[in-house]
């Protein structure tokens, strides 16, 4: 503890240590983010759920079921995916392209 007005010494290694400390918060909270499981929409072939930096091809992947489940990237890193393998390609079956 300082008694008294604290030298710029002092000041200037606490300003460091403040800065430290904040961008230390930040670091945290977007770690958090990248490992906190979040709903994203691949527009037009359905919704995964997805931790991390997000793969449109895995993702598709998912969806269309190119992969066996056991394999896929979405299936393995959360387990509400499963159900949702492959749907896409069972409503790409049900198109009709001629009438």
């Amino acid at each position: 503890r300082h008694r008294g007005k604290p030298s710029a010494h002092t000041t200037e290694k606490h300003c460091r240590t403040c800065r430290t400390n904040i961008e230390a918060k930040h670091t945290a909270r977007r770690s958090l983010e990248s490992v906190s499981p979040h709903l994203v929409e691949v527009r037009g072939w359905g919704e995964v759920w997805w931790t991390g930096d997000f793969d449109v091809a895995a993702a598709r992947g998912h969806l269309d079921g190119s992969l066996p489940a056991e394999r896929c990237m979405a299936c393995r890193m959360d387990a509400r995916n499963v159900a949702g393998h492959g749907s896409a390609s069972n409503s790409l079956v049900d198109v009709p392209l001629f009438d």
